[in-house]
């Protein structure tokens, strides 16, 4: 399965959004597969990988190979800071351009992309 990179955006943003500090929950996170018209096998793989980049803390559980629940899903450190660097729309339609040359991008260069177009944009670089 492939990584939607503009999914994994809309995840993050809606987590960050979220005052629970138990973190979404299962009624947030169905919503945000329906609107995102996503099936729950894309949204818990989404979950899963950013689990495993240490970017969001919750856990999806299994059974027979396929998911069957993903627990309240908070963002991490790493999480905040992926996000602060893709979050301004501007910044994020220029990190896509970037890297569109490209077949695929790893989370980590999406960030340091967004990170050298903040730095250029403030002066900085």
């Amino acid at each position: 399965m492939q990584l939607d990179h503009d999914f994994v955006r809309k995840v993050l943003l809606k987590i960050e959004s979220c005052n629970n500090p138990g973190g979404l929950g299962t009624q947030d996170l169905k919503s945000l597969m329906n609107d995102n018209d996503k099936s729950f096998n894309e949204l818990a793989y989404t979950i899963q990988i950013l689990i495993e980049g240490d970017l969001v803390s919750s856990k999806v559980s299994w059974a027979n190979n396929r998911p069957t629940y993903i627990h309240p899903v908070n963002l991490t450190f790493k999480g905040h800071e992926y996000l602060d660097n893709i979050r301004d729309n501007k910044i994020w339609t220029e990190t896509k351009k970037a890297t569109s040359k490209l077949a695929s991008v790893s989370i980590d260069i999406m960030s340091q992309v967004a990170t050298n177009l903040i730095s250029r944009s403030l002066g900085i670089n």
